[in-house]
């Protein structure tokens, strides 16, 4: 059942991230990179606050994957996630005002600042879609968690491409997210409703808040390091800027959610696992997810970066091509996450929140440090590859603080497989990269996307099968994975 677990979680943030990546094809054609800018500069700027309504999320996964009473967990968890919400919005409108004051109110801020407020308004009456996320989230449900995010998420989609076809621009997108978030809050409630909220019981209580202190700073610093980097880039540079970023990554990042599944799905896990000593099934379980990664995701990686030009202009047009680097890049970042996420549960589910809390410190720090070493005119003046710079240095920095403090618990390492899976994908690189590349790029743009695109991947599974680096097992536990039977089972199941 744990397989259908992560193929739902994994299938359902799959939809999504490839309809927001075909829509955002879409609107980036629609709009340009200065809209796409400025879209993405006003949810990165909402965004920053975040991290005050997602203090109790964690703890409640951890509380109820612990076998607490998992009504009274409900009853604290909903109380202490409407008082986030309430301090959320007031903080976020006092920003949206101190930016006015201090920014001025031109034309160009106008516009920026009318689709920030549509932007608080969608994002404040969405916080129902985290609670129900979070509730069934700790009972590894995943049908009823990702659900009502997917069909909003569907429908939100729906919106933007009906916006980009009648031309109503930055203001219509922006709307867009609200009336979608509107539409779909009574299906979300359908679940919640069902659940038995219990009683206040102070001692937990105190365990919530106890838990969420390391998780604040946390959550805090994920929010500086996730969009602040947009922000400093509008300031130095300008919205145009943001748009060939955001239209990269907004490609490249869909790889990220296999990591982000695995997060989901390892974190209530290992937390149980841990708490019963089984270190053994824990190696176990990343031992089987790395290698899931190397034979199954990062041929991707590789295809696509080595795609890159192809990829962007192909989807995006010539207009992007500004975006081009930006995506190689990105799209090797994106490995690194993945890779990190299992080794960041062990920690989590040890309940060593403090330690991710201190790494979390050290690599704002060397965020600051690199963005600004990068970004500032006086000195790099990178522009928006000092986004992708900076994001490559701390997401590397993540991966190994993540392994080796795992390991100091775990025992055990799976370098050996890491360093023939490195030696092949980088042979194959650098031989297809000298050999090939200059041929495919004198084809239609095209042909280089539906014909030696997916050439390309084939070749690169064939030669891992040839070498002996996957086998047949590999291949059943994929079929296993991708089971019609199996999925709909578990669907029915929890539907």
């Amino acid at each position: 059942m744990l397989k259908q677990k992560f193929m739902f979680d994994f299938t359902s943030k799959m939809i999504i991230s490839i309809t927001i990546s075909i829509t955002g094809i879409i609107v980036a054609r629609g709009i340009g990179p200065e809209g796409v800018g400025i879209i993405n500069y006003a949810t990165s700027f909402v965004s920053m606050f975040l991290f005050i309504t997602g203090l109790f999320g964690s703890a409640h996964i951890k509380l109820v994957s612990e076998g607490n009473d998992e009504e009274n967990c409900l009853l604290i968890y909903r109380r202490l996630f409407m008082l986030s919400v309430i301090i959320f919005t007031a903080v976020v409108i006092g920003a949206i005002v101190i930016k006015c004051i201090y920014f001025g109110n031109s034309s160009e801020n106008k516009n920026t600042n009318l689709v920030i407020i549509i932007t608080i308004v969608a994002i404040i009456t969405g916080h129902i879609f985290q609670f129900n996320e979070s509730i069934f989230n700790a009972r590894t449900e995943q049908v009823r968690a990702q659900f009502p995010a997917l069909l909003k998420n569907l429908s939100y989609n729906a919106f933007r491409i009906l916006v980009v076809i009648l031309g109503l621009g930055v203001i219509g997108l922006a709307l867009s997210n609200l009336l979608s978030t509107l539409l779909l809050i009574p299906f979300a409630l359908k679940y919640i409703k069902k659940m038995s909220f219990g009683k206040w019981d102070s001692r937990l209580a105190k365990r919530y808040v106890t838990l969420s202190i390391p998780i604040f700073f946390i959550t805090l610093t994920n929010s500086f390091l996730t969009y602040s980097d947009k922000l400093v880039l509008g300031y130095y540079g300008t919205k145009k800027e943001i748009g060939y970023y955001s239209a990269a990554y907004s490609i490249g990042a869909t790889l990220i959610l296999v990591g982000n599944t695995a997060g989901t799905i390892f974190f209530p896990l290992f937390s149980k696992l841990l708490s019963e000593n089984l270190y053994d099934k824990v190696y176990e379980k990343i031992a089987q997810f790395e290698r899931f990664i190397f034979i199954f995701i990062f041929p991707f990686i590789c295809c696509f970066s080595i795609f890159s030009y192809s990829i962007i202009v192909g989807l995006l047009s010539a207009k992007y091509v500004n975006s081009v680097g930006l995506f190689a890049f990105l799209v090797f970042d994106s490995f690194f996450i993945v890779w990190a996420m299992p080794y960041g549960n062990v920690l989590t589910g040890l309940g060593l929140f403090w330690v991710t809390v201190a790494i979390n410190v050290i690599k704002l720090v060397i965020f600051t440090i690199t963005l600004i070493v990068c970004i500032h005119p006086q000195l790099m003046n990178m522009g928006a590859y000092s986004l992708v710079v900076t994001a490559l240095v701390v997401d590397v920095f993540t991966f190994i603080s993540y392994y080796f403090l795992s390991y100091r618990k775990i025992k055990r390492h799976n370098a050996k497989y890491w360093m023939i899976q490195f030696l092949y994908w980088g042979m194959f690189y650098g031989v297809y990269h000298l050999l090939f590349m200059d041929f495919i790029l004198r084809n239609n743009i095209f042909v280089q996307l539906f014909v030696y695109l997916p050439l390309t991947l084939g070749i690169a599974f064939g030669l891992q099968y040839l070498l002996g680096i996957s086998n047949k097992h590999d291949i059943k536990q994929l079929k296993e994975i991708l089971s019609p039977k199996k999925n709909m089972e578990y669907i029915k199941n929890e539907i």
